[in-house]
């Protein structure tokens, strides 16, 4: 058994992009003007290098972003029942957030059609609510992890 460097088992740039692709669920947190954080899930799409969700305004995620909060989204798998340790794997993306609005109108047609086929498999649906707004998380960092990266026997868990 020897000890397997982390960067080892991170993703590269390509491997992170095409696994936020391939999901559309996380746990995006954000944190208080006084510090507390709050951890909830969110339904997201992953466009040329961006996340967005819609999400309630009057929430406080809602209220956190409204007060400046930056925004971390963890994308993981290999955490149900049945999944093994060798399945780990996930992307961390940090970043700033903003709210979309009406000049945002070309950018936000091309987000709910996205988001629409993702979620509800056709992009003539109706889904929106007054109460939601469209959020776009820029990510400044990202850190990713995928334990299939460990070499057999490098560790106790692996064969």
């Amino acid at each position: 058994m020897s000890y397997v460097e982390r960067r080892t088992l991170r993703m590269s740039p390509a491997e992170e992009a095409a696994y936020l692709q391939r999901h559309q669920w996380g746990r995006l947190a954000t944190v208080s003007p006084e510090g507390e954080p709050h951890v909830t899930p969110v339904g997201y799409v992953f466009l040329a290098g961006r996340i967005y969700f819609h999400g309630l305004v009057r929430s406080r995620r809602g209220r956190h972003i409204a007060q400046g909060s930056r925004l971390c989204l963890c994308v993981d798998d290999g955490v149900d029942d049945g999944q093994g340790y060798r399945e780990r794997r996930g992307v961390v993306v940090y970043g700033d957030v903003r709210v979309l609005g009406p000049e945002d109108r070309d950018l936000l047609a091309r987000v709910r059609d996205h988001y629409a086929e993702r979620f509800f498999g056709r992009t003539d649906i109706h889904y929106e609510r007054r109460t939601h707004a469209w959020y776009e998380l820029t990510p400044d960092r990202t850190t990713s992890w995928d334990f299939s990266k460990i070499p057999r026997g490098a560790d106790r868990f692996s064969d």
